[in-house]
């Protein structure tokens, strides 16, 4: 068996592209999540949903994106590194990912919410909320793979379980009726 060197660095490139993307996906949710849970809180503040609240869902990544992550470049790296190298299903790590940046979010924010107790609770709760959505959907996408696979390792096993049994037949001597005349 010979080792392909092409085939083996295109596949670690591919592989890495795709951690990348994974891991900037989880960044990008974790802030959208913890943005609808300002809003939800900015809302329970004054009872509107003012222009300013539905501007922050969708301004805050790209805000977040230029004021935190760009400057913290090094950080991230080491923390993508870490990540890209964590054993395991990769709906673990980037559910583990988007509830910890989406918690920081609003534990960032949770001195600028100046309304009282009531939006602050409204803030925790419905990043609760979200992030037990979440954690849903990733465990149906858990299960939905293993069942995926286990249909797809019965099949294996049918067709193993036949090609044995031609094998078989084919192994068996033919048995003699008798003397032929």
């Amino acid at each position: 068996m010979k080792l392909d060197f092409a085939d083996n660095f295109a596949g670690a490139v591919a592989g890495t592209f795709g951690n990348i993307l994974v891991f900037l996906g989880a960044i990008w949710m974790a802030v959208t999540t913890g943005a609808t849970a300002l809003v939800a809180a900015d809302w329970a503040g004054d009872g509107l949903l003012d222009e300013t609240g539905a501007d922050n869902l969708f301004a805050t990544p790209q805000v977040l994106i230029l004021g935190w992550i760009l400057p913290s470049v090094l950080f991230l790296t080491a923390v993508y590194l870490r990540f890209s190298r964590i054993d395991g299903s990769g709906a673990i790590r980037w559910g583990i990912l988007v509830g910890l940046i989406s918690c920081a979010i609003v534990w960032s924010a949770a001195d600028e919410i100046d309304s009282g107790w009531v939006p602050i609770a409204v803030a925790w709760t419905s990043l609760a909320i979200l992030l037990a959505m979440i954690g849903t959907g990733l465990w149906f996408l858990r299960h939905w793979q293993i069942s995926r696979w286990a249909g797809e390792m019965a099949m294996l096993h049918s067709e193993n379980a036949a090609r044995r049994s031609e094998l078989d037949q084919e192994a068996m001597p033919l048995q003699d009726e008798g003397p032929s005349r």
